[in-house]
């Protein structure tokens, strides 16, 4: 009975954990990461990131199902082993914590939850543009959030399936200098349609 109490317990620490981080899965680790042909940038510069922070910010976009969260997750993981905490979080949980603010008393405010962003340790950036439909307040926040960890030099990884002429300009000349960030197209096709 004591052991069958420490399974579940322990299970609930991984759950915890999982949703803690914002991970599908605890096995998405660099090690089970199904390399492709198209995939081997993003994944060296994925492992180069949390082993460095150099550059300390990075771009990865592609196609649909190619492998960007899953690295994303990856990077999360490996963090945590190595006892700092980044958590994956969807840009568009970034704006409706934004909306929620501006609304809800009950929770932080606007101010203090677009700070939380812009100066987190380390900031994992899943989807930009994923549900946007391009609005002007949204492309004003991701520009707010990248302009200030560039200047600070704050590790911070986006995913994308948005071309890179879609990028707002701000955006995109910051991610394009050489000293500071790095811009990968992970040509992976769409591993759920492998499945």
């Amino acid at each position: 009975m004591n052991s069958e109490k420490h399974i579940t317990t322990n299970l609930n620490a991984f759950e915890l954990l999982r949703r803690d981080l914002c991970v599908s899965s605890l096995d998405n680790t660099f090690e089970n990461f199904q390399q492709t042909q198209g995939t081997e940038k993003a994944l060296e510069i994925m492992r180069t990131f949390t082993a460095t922070f150099k550059p300390p910010m990075v771009l990865i976009y592609g196609g649909l199902g190619s492998g960007k969260t899953y690295l994303l997750e990856a990077a999360a993981i490996e963090l945590r082993e190595k006892g700092l905490f980044a958590r994956v979080i969807k840009f568009e949980r970034i704006l409706a914590a934004l909306r929620a603010g501006m609304k809800d008393r009950t929770t932080p405010d606007y101010e203090t939850v677009l700070d939380n962003y812009c100066q987190a340790k380390i900031l994992l950036i899943d989807d930009y543009g994923m549900g946007m439909k391009g609005t002007e307040w949204a492309v004003s926040i991701f520009e707010t959030i990248i302009d200030h960890r560039y200047h600070e030099s704050l590790p911070t990884v986006v995913t994308t399936n948005i071309e890179l002429t879609e990028l707002p300009a701000r955006v995109y000349s910051r991610f394009m200098d050489k000293d500071r960030a790095a811009i990968v197209l992970n040509k992976g096709k769409d591993y759920r349609q492998r499945q």
